[in-house]
């Protein structure tokens, strides 16, 4: 389910320019694969007409990580056929793991000490799991400091508590979900044979699976 999937193979069409480049996907017909089905967004605009007296956008495909990009065209669309203006926009507002993230040197030093002293991992850990989940590496710390943890055999980039905590915790339901959408390990290089079979193990134990699961998890 892993092997195969890293890389999609991209076709440019031609001609194309810097300001309007298109390409094509050569993607699998089989779209049960999430990692195959298109992330691009669209909106259809259905006109007044056949008894409706306001046009109609509809919201065609988008993402988790543009779809406040796609609420600000429908936004705009739906300001523009009421004649209103923006008055506001979240452009800077933080969300997720960004949402009150220290903002100076001293602020992270402070929070990086107070989680230091609650989970007593060292602070070079915190550093980047701060780094890398922002604001929510609190809790992440705290479950990582209930049991003994290590870094993976295969790679220093995570430790087996932390991915652990994302099969737990961020909705993982097969091998390549952890790899391909809660990790960078595939994206910068990192994946290997011998990685993904200690993936398979933590990610099995956490989810309960069989023998002949994790083998067919790995094909």
């Amino acid at each position: 389910m892993v092997v195969g999937e890293v890389f999609i193979l991209l076709q440019l069409t031609s001609p194309f320019d810097l300001q309007s480049c298109t390409y094509e996907l050569n993607l699998r017909s089989n779209k049960e694969d999430a990692g195959y089905i298109s992330r691009d967004h669209s909106v259809e605009v259905h006109e007044p007409g056949e008894g409706t007296a306001f046009p109609i956008y509809s919201m065609v495909g988008g993402k988790w990580t543009t779809f406040r990009a796609f609420a600000e065209v429908i936004t705009d669309l739906t300001l523009d056929y009421l004649g209103e203006s923006r008055k506001v926009d979240t452009k800077t507002l933080p969300i997720g793991g960004g949402k009150d993230y220290p903002k100076t040197i001293q602020m992270k030093e402070k929070i990086i000490s107070q989680v230091m002293v609650e989970s007593g991992l060292p602070k070079e850990r915190l550093n980047r799991l701060l780094d890398r989940y922002g604001k929510c590496f609190g809790e992440l710390a705290s479950f990582i400091a209930r049991e003994g943890d290590a870094p993976l055999n295969t790679s220093r980039e995570y430790s087996l508590r932390e991915l652990a905590f994302i099969v737990e915790h961020e909705d993982v339901v097969h091998l390549d979900d952890l790899i391909l959408r809660r990790t960078l390990l595939a994206k910068l290089g990192h994946l290997t044979a011998d990685m993904l079979i200690e993936l398979v193990e933590i990610v099995g134990e956490v989810l309960g699976w069989s023998p002949d699961m994790k083998k067919l998890e790995i094909v």
